[in-house]
Parts: structure tokens; C-alpha cells; sequence
């Protein structure tokens, strides 16, 4: 007697705990489970022989071969693998058996696992044939479990009659109950598959012999195209009679119509970029653009073209970030630089307690200090613990620049200054514990629009937990055109400039707060991904930010933005955490 079991990975490596990445680009993982086995039995005169083989093993495949007098049950297991196709196979069920009666199985119980989702199909086969006495049988066992439960149970028992040769019978011909299917989608997830194929077979003559087959096909699901917008336009402003250009960036499917507009005014199409040359005061307003194919349609956020001639008034006003005020090197750092003449009056605020009215384990108790950046190792130039220990009015500063009230007799701690041009640092520190803190800088000047000197640069350094314990920063862009700003969240480039503990991998995403439900502006992982990133490095350097390393994992936008109030959030990718830098500079 021979027997096998024949199952064909198609498109996907199956490979002993490694995923290979299939023609798609995408790695479909693969992998056999450790209790996976594949076996030979055969019975003869009473007697039950079998030869198993672990097919999580990584010198599989061996065969499993039994052999009797009258009969034999061999399965030679063959591998494949190229970076389009891997097969796992075995031969097809043979059962022979001479002037005597013998039966025999070949089994698989494998466990595997899918880090992507495959498409799959079950098919199968059986002939048969004997001589005028004696007879055969031929049973088929196929049950796939996933994650949510049966799949596919069939299992079925075919008796051939003598000389009934070459019949074969599709396992779709087969009796199921409702819940079988032979083919289908499997998402990813943990999955158990069990296949039996045995034969009977016998006869006073001889020669009697049934043959079956069973393959299992799984390959990575095709990747439909779909429309959507990767990047979408950015507000703008240019002087007038100069050019402007707006461009959308989206996943390039085959067949996509663009049709820009200027309010409901057409003005251009059948490209992803349009260009308006010697713009005017006419030409300023709100813009989409609509992007249609394969019967689908999808409009962009609307952005805005500013018509302006310099110089600008448009000024980051103020900024305050959100997060975890620890001890040591992980307390909340405020960074800013006054640009300019003259000197600005600017609040300065570091909240722990008033922030417990929205926020869960805050710092209870915080500390404010102020130091000049030239010489951070030297004393601080201003301290507060108390607010309520200034001798100016509080309440009444915070209402005029928009601030929050702080709770009455709160230990919250505030700085109310006057500053000339330069760098600075604002450390917030727990005088009683740590907990969730949050640093403001306010631009207080009486006409902040008039002032000579402004906020050029603001950034904060702080801890990146988890949930609501990313590190959050608030940013205001005052004016009536847009204005380009180069963010920054900064992790691993931290590391450089001795910092222990930095965010490996921080997310940085922008979202602007003009509606209850904020609008989405932008997003970035990976800064050297951005279709501007040559733009990137030269801004950067313009604006004196520290350089990044090509490659790095810090995120980076440099976008234009439209005056109103902007949040920053920087997360850790896969949930990381560490000390993380999040900037906002201005560009000129």
C-alpha cells in the first residue's frame, strides 16, 4: 500500500519560523506550528506500523515509509521554495494490495500562523480499480479551524465497485453540511489544520489499487487599488504677481481625473499639480480639488492661497505641551527664542494641579524655573512654586492672553516677565512626586501683532508614555494668511546629545483645533519619507535646528498652515515610550 497527502502553499513561503516576503511586497508570515506532524500508517494481519515526522522541524521534509508483505505506505514529503512560490507536497494516496486485505493512512496535523490575510482553496480526488472479487474504500477527512471557530469539516467514504477505473470525484461533489466551504479568505490569525486519507483494499486475485489526492492552495490576497489621498494640498501664501503652486499626492491608480476648484469656480485639471502664475489679490480664497476613477470620487481638505506683500505680520503666538513631569533628566523643558528688538513680556506657566479638573494623575505640587540658554549651568534667572505669590495680577493676565483660569490657592507655579531677544529654557519640575504636568509660553505683549520682538522658536522636551501620556504641544499661528512652520518630534537623534532613555520611534501628527472635532492637517513617521525631505534639510538649517541623521526614525513636517490653534502630538510607535523633543520653528 502507498499512501500520501499533498498540500500546495502557493505565493507564500512556508518556512519554518520565517516569513518571506511574496510577489504582492508584503510579508504574509507564515508559520508551522511546533506540534505540527505528518504521518505514515499502515496495518497488516493485525499489526499497526507507523512513521511520523515533526514538520516544524527544520530538517523536514524526510519521508515516512512503512512496508508490509502483501502491501507498502510510503508519503515523500518535497519542499519548495523561490521568492514567487513555495510548495509543500507529498505523493498522492496509492493503496495496493495482493491476495490479501490491507488498509492504511496518511495523516497531517499542522498548526500555523498568518501574520497577513491569504486567499485559500481545498480540492481533491479519488480513482479506483479492482478485480472481479474483493473490494475497496477509500475515506477523505478535511477539517481547517480558525480563530472564530470551524471552517471546513468534511469527511467522507467512498466504496468503489470491480472494475470501477478512473472515477474521479471532486471533493466540491462531496456531501458537506452547511457550514463547509472549499475556498475562501483566512485573516490573519492562529489556524489548525487535520487531513486524513486511508485506503482499504483487497482480493483473492490481487491487484486491486485506489488512488486519492488533496492539495491546500493559500496565497497572499491580491492588493486592490484604492483611491485616496496620501498627502493632500497645503495652504500657501504668495506675493502678488508671483506663482503658486498646489499639489496633491495620492496612490496612482490607473485612470484618475483631477478637477481643481477656487470656490465653485473650475480652474484646472487633468493633473495632480496646479499652477497659478502672476496671482493677485482675485486669485486668494479657498481650494480642493476632486480626484474621481474606477467610479469612485474623493475631495481634498480645503486650503487656502494667501495674496500678500511683505512684510508679514503672521507670528507663532504662543505654545503649551502636555506630559509627564518625572524626576532627573525626564522633568517637562521648555525651549523658546525671542527674535528681534526691543524687548516682549511673555507668562510662562508650569500646571499641575488645575490640569486635574480634565486629566488623571497629575503633579500635584510643580516647580517653575527659568534659565537663559547661552549657560544652562548657571543659576536661574526667575523660580516660582506658588502663583499666588506674585505681586501682579494673575487672573487677569491669563484672561487677556487666553489662558485658562488656575483653581484659587492651586500650587500651581507662574512667571510673569519681561525678556530681551534671545534663547531660553523653562524647566518644570515635582516638588511633591510626579505626574502629568503641562508648560505654557504666552506671547503678552499689549499688541502682540505691533511688536518688534516675537517667538521665532518653540520646543519642549519631555517624557512619552502611553494613551494620555504622549507628549502633547499646543501652538497658536495669529495673522489672516498661512504661514510655513517646520515640526519636528525628535527620539533617536537624542540620543546624541547624551540624553538617556530616548524614544525610539516617535510618531508626530498635527491637527487643527478650529472645530469641536479637530480637523486632520498632517501626519509623519519616518521625516526622510517625506516627498520634501530635500527641503527638509536645507529649512532646517536655515532656521538653526541641529541636522538628523538620513534614514533616522524622527519625524519631521515642514508644511504651511493657516492662522488659528494647532496641536502637535507625539506618540511612540507600537506604543514606545521615552524622552522625546517635540519643535515648532518659524520660517521666514
Amino acid at each position: 500500500m502507498k499512501s500520501g497527502i499533498r498540500s500546495v502553499i502557493s505565493g507564500i513561503a512556508l518556512l519554518i519560523g520565517i516569513s518571506l516576503i511574496a510577489t504582492t511586497g508584503r510579508a504574509i508570515g507564515l508559520t508551522i506550528g511546533e506540534s505540527s506532524v505528518v504521518k505514515s500508517e499502515f496495518f497488516e494481519a493485525g499489526v499497526t506500523q507507523t512513521d511520523a515526522n515533526d514538520a516544524s522541524d527544520p530538517s523536514f521534509p524526510n519521508p515516512t515509509e512503512k512496508y508490509g508483505s502483501g502491501a507498502w505506505g510510503i508519503a515523500n514529503w518535497s519542499y519548495e521554495n523561490n521568492p514567487t512560490r513555495a510548495v509543500f507536497s507529498a505523493d498522492a494516496i496509492e493503496a495496493v494490495a495482493v491476495l490479501m486485505m490491507s488498509s492504511g493512512t496518511n495523516t497531517a496535523n499542522l498548526t500555523f500562523t498568518l501574520t497577513e490575510g491569504v486567499n485559500y482553496s481545498i480540492t481533491g480526488d479519488v480513482h479506483g480499480k479492482g478485480p472481479a472479487t474483493g473490494g475497496q474504500s477509500i475515506v477523505i477527512r478535511v477539517f481547517l479551524e480558525g480563530p472564530d471557530g470551524t471552517i471546513i469539516d468534511i469527511k467522507e467514504e467512498i466504496f468503489y465497485d470491480f472494475q470501477d477505473y478512473g472515477r474521479t470525484i471532486d471533493l466540491e461533489e462531496l456531501p458537506a453540511s452547511a457550514s463547509d466551504v472549499t475556498s475562501g479568505f483566512l485573516p490573519a490569525g492562529e489556524y489548525t489544520l487535520r487531513y486524513s486519507l486511508g485506503a482499504r483494499v483487497g482480493g483473492a486475485e490481487g491487484g486491486n489499487e485506489v488512488k486519492g489526492s488533496f492539495s491546500m492552495i493559500l496565497e497572499a490576497a491580491p492588493v486592490i487599488p484604492v483611491l485616496e489621498v496620501l498627502q493632500p494640498p497645503q495652504s500657501y501664501t504668495a506675493e502678488p504677481g508671483s506663482s503658486a503652486t498646489f499639489t496633491v499626492l495620492t496612490g496612482g491608480i490607473a485612470g484618475e481625473i483631477f478637477e481643481w476648484k477656487h470656490g465653485d469656480t473650475v480652474v484646472g485639471g487633468d493633473t495632480a499639480t496646479l499652477t497659478l502664475s502672476n496671482v493677485q489679490a482675485a486669485d486668494s480664497g479657498q481650494y480642493t480639488v476632486a480626484i474621481t476613477a474606477g467610479g469612485e470620487s474623493v475631495s481634498t481638505r480645503t486650503v487656502t492661497l494667501g495674496v500678500k506683500a511683505p512684510p508679514y505680520t503672521e507670528k507663532m503666538m504662543n505654545i503649551s505641551t502636555r506630559g509627564q513631569i518625572l524626576e532627573g533628566s525626564k522633568i517637562m523643558i521648555a525651549g523658546f527664542v525671542l527674535d528681534g528688538s526691543g524687548q516682549k513680556d511673555v507668562l510662562i506657566r508650569g500646571i499641575g494641579p488645575t490640569l486635574g479638573q480634565w486629566v488623571e494623575g497629575v503633579c500635584t505640587d510643580s516647580k517653575l524655573a527659568l534659565f537663559r540658554a547661552t549657560n544652562p549651568a548657571t543659576p536661574s534667572i526667575a523660580e516660582n512654586e506658588i502663583w499666588g505669590s506674585l505681586s501682579v495680577d494673575v487672573p487677569a493676565i491669563c484672561e487677556r492672553v487666553g489662558a485658562f483660569a488656575l483653581l484659587d490657592g492651586s500650587a500651581d507655579a507662574v512667571l510673569y516677565m519681561n525678556l530681551d531677544p534671545g534663547a531660553y529654557t523653562a524647566k518644570v519640575s515635582g516638588l511633591d512626586g510626579t505626574g502629568v504636568g503641562l508648560v505654557e509660553l504666552y506671547d503678552a505683549d499689549l499688541d502682540p501683532l505691533v511688536s518688534t520682538c516675537n517667538l521665532s522658536n518653540i520646543s519642549t522636551r519631555g517624557e512619552v508614555g502611553t494613551q494620555a501620556q504622549i507628549l502633547i504641544a499646543g501652538f497658536v499661528i495669529d495673522g489672516d494668511v498661512p504661514k510655513q512652520v517646520l515640526v519636528r518630534g525628535i527620539g533617536p537623534r537624542l540620543a546624541d546629545f547624551d540624553v538617556d532613555g530616548t524614544l525610539i520611534d516617535p510618531y508626530l501628527r498635527i491637527t487643527k483645533n478650529a472645530t469641536p472635532e479637530a480637523l486632520w492637517a498632517a501626519s509623519n513617521d519616518n521625516w526622510s519619507d517625506n516627498p520634501n525631505a530635500a527641503d527638509i534639510i536645507t529649512t532646517s538649517a536655515a532656521v538653526g535646528a541641529f541636522d538628523l541623521v538620513d534614514g533616522s526614525r524622527d519625524a519631521v513636517m515642514l508644511t504651511w498652515l493657516e492662522p488659528g490653534t494647532y496641536t502637535a502630538q507625539v506618540s511612540g510607535v507600537d506604543d514606545g515610550t521615552g524622552v522625546a523633543l517635540v519643535e515648532v520653528y518659524e520660517v521666514k
